[in-house]
């Protein structure tokens, strides 16, 4: 079975990312550790990819690849703006959908495709529920690292979501969230959006890959319940993974440790 990393996107599709990468990659934020262009790109594109073949026996070109690489690359658009009064979107979700749906025509891409990208990418949004494969795929592939056999994944990327929701709360002068409560408050979250079951085609016979539900969930309540319980100790125990070569947030140090310890002048 391929991993994320194997997948190859062909020719044709090449050319609609980088199409798509010219337009939207100024939507995310360079400054953030998690909702920058990285997320999308080096994540979520190629494990959705990665479904799909799983999914569907074939990596042959398809018109649900093109929707697959609309999706990933689009689901977080704008995602580090604050919401604006008045604008009519409850959700930051609701807003990248409409944001695909605007320009997303510019790019091949006709009203039955925008309905299916619409619908996996709001169906990444904590109290939907999915309703058919595409829109599975596509909350998976965003919770990819949630659902990692190993915890050190799953630990650099709750660790970098913390540091942007400090950034941005610091940004729009609001009194930002500690270590704790951040963790005990993603808890309920990750646990709502792994309500639906996430598992893909062979992996419901396949016990070698385990399911990806309760890894993910395994995850959230190890950390909400042991992690939680003394900071200092998880930055003296995982800091290395984040600090030593090749590092998964190589400014752990400067920027997220001094958070985790309630160290940060914020």
């Amino acid at each position: 079975m391929l991993s994320a990393e194997e997948i190859t996107p062909f020719p044709e599709e090449q050319e609609r990312i980088e199409a798509l990468r010219g337009k939207f990659e100024h939507h995310y934020d360079p400054e953030l550790l998690y909702y920058n262009w990285g997320h999308p790109y080096e994540e979520v594109l190629p494990e959705v990819l990665r479904l799909d073949e799983l999914s569907t026996g074939s990596s042959a070109p398809s018109r649900q690849r093109l929707q697959d690489i609309a999706f990933s690359l689009l689901h977080d658009v704008d995602k580090h703006m604050p919401l604006a009064p008045g604008d009519g979107f409850s959700t930051k979700e609701e807003r990248s959908s409409q944001i695909a749906a605007e320009k997303l025509p510019d790019f091949g891409y006709d009203m039955l495709d925008i309905k299916v990208i619409r619908g996996m990418i709001e169906k990444t949004t904590p109290g939907t529920h999915c309703t058919n494969n595409q829109e599975r795929k596509a909350r998976r592939g965003d919770l990819t690292n949630v659902g990692s056999k190993q915890r050190v994944p799953f630990l650099a990327k709750t660790v970098a979501i913390f540091h942007d929701e400090i950034t941005l709360c610091h940004r729009a002068g609001k009194e930002s969230p500690t270590w704790e409560t951040f963790v005990v408050e993603q808890r309920p979250i990750l646990e709502d959006l792994l309500s639906d079951d996430l598992t893909i085609g062979p992996e419901r016979s396949s016990r070698s890959n385990g399911s990806f539900n309760m890894r993910a969930l395994r995850n959230a309540r190890w950390l909400s319940k042991a992690v939680v319980r003394n900071p200092e100790r998880f930055v003296r125990q995982y800091g290395k993974y984040f600090t030593k070569p090749p590092a998964l947030i190589p400014n752990f140090v400067c920027q997220v440790e001094p958070l985790i310890t309630g160290q940060a002048d914020v």
